[in-house]
């Protein structure tokens, strides 16, 4: 089955506890996702109350864990785009150093050296870095400085 951007899915950090994150948008055949600050205790839950919850993690990776059924899709609801941070990253051009913000995936401004230096490369996260990075925030696994850099 096909993502659907709005897409809920549940993220399970061991045997008792739960979070959950939320398909933000595509790009080709990855996708961006928002991962939401709660424990829960169970993967049946109020999809309204957390798509409200605190954005923790917002990252690039692509589909495979929802594929293969480890984060489990549980309905989908419309996204909090006044909630959720949308990084806008750098790309170098021949032109110089531009600016994309998120979703737009075209240039909207170039950036002099100054400015260039307040924002970061587009960078992609494997599923399971991602997943790490929520079992670390929640204190499941050790916290190192690669998944606290997925943090917003």
């Amino acid at each position: 089955m096909a993502q659907k951007i709005g897409d809920i899915f549940s993220l399970k950090l061991d045997d008792e506890k739960y979070c959950y994150g939320q398909i933000i948008n595509k790009k080709g055949k990855s996708i961006y996702v928002s991962i939401f600050s709660s424990l829960y205790s169970e993967d049946n839950i109020d999809l309204d109350k957390v798509r409200d919850d605190k954005v923790i993690i917002v990252a690039q990776t692509f589909p495979a864990l929802i594929k293969h059924g480890l984060w489990k899709v549980v309905g989908n609801s419309g996204v909090r785009f006044d909630k959720t941070l949308f990084p806008s990253y750098k790309i170098e051009t021949n032109d110089g150093t531009g600016l994309v913000e998120f979703g737009s995936h075209e240039v909207v401004q170039m950036l002099n050296a100054e400015e260039s230096t307040r924002y970061k490369y587009e960078k992609f996260y494997s599923p399971i870095i991602v997943h790490k990075a929520a079992q670390s925030f929640h204190e499941v696994i050790p916290l190192t400085n690669d998944l606290k850099a997925l943090y917003v």
